[in-house]
């Protein structure tokens, strides 16, 4: 029941981010107006917090240098994605690079994390708030399958609303 609840979220989370999105300065969840006190005769609220997933690049087959496996079977191959999420959001991001999943047309999912190439990795990390990172993450998968998505399970928000004066 928890992952059915962790991909609905995921679904929900997934924000498609442009160039200007990645480049916005204030939001409103840093406007201490745009969410009120309880008790200040507004009704507080909390809203999703601001995060974005972008795909830069991706490369199918990849045909650069790994650097684990020192090799692959016969019947695969290897596919690198590049990867930016964006934390926008006065909330930290806690993730993980196996987080990143490709989903092929038959309905499988593969996690990142069983091959590595040499450009610089997703590194998994408590992203702070407003701050965004950018890395690749690469799969190794059969020559068979369709790659259909690239998935970001990002992980379940805290909606948090002030209670009174504090700040």
């Amino acid at each position: 029941m928890q992952l059915t609840n962790r991909r609905n979220l995921m679904a929900m989370a997934m924000v498609a981010c442009s160039s200007a999105t990645l480049q916005r300065a204030a939001f409103a969840q840093n406007d201490s107006a745009a969410t009120p006190s309880a008790g200040t005769g507004e009704q507080p609220q909390a809203s999703m917090p601001e995060w974005g997933f972008v795909v830069r690049n991706y490369v199918d087959p990849y045909q650069g240098k790994l650097t684990f496996p020192d090799g692959i079977p016969a019947d695969k191959h290897v596919i690198q994605v590049e990867v930016v999420i964006v934390n926008a959001s006065d909330q930290p991001l806690s993730f993980k690079a196996s987080d990143v999943h490709l989903l092929d047309n038959e309905g499988v999912e593969y996690a990142a994390g069983n091959a590595q190439g040499s450009e610089p990795k997703l590194v998994s990390q408590d992203l702070p708030d407003g701050e965004r990172t950018r890395g690749s993450v690469w799969y190794i998968v059969p020559d068979s399958s369709v790659i259909t998505e690239v998935k970001f399970y990002a992980p379940p928000p805290q909606l948090r609303v002030r209670i009174g004066n504090s700040g």
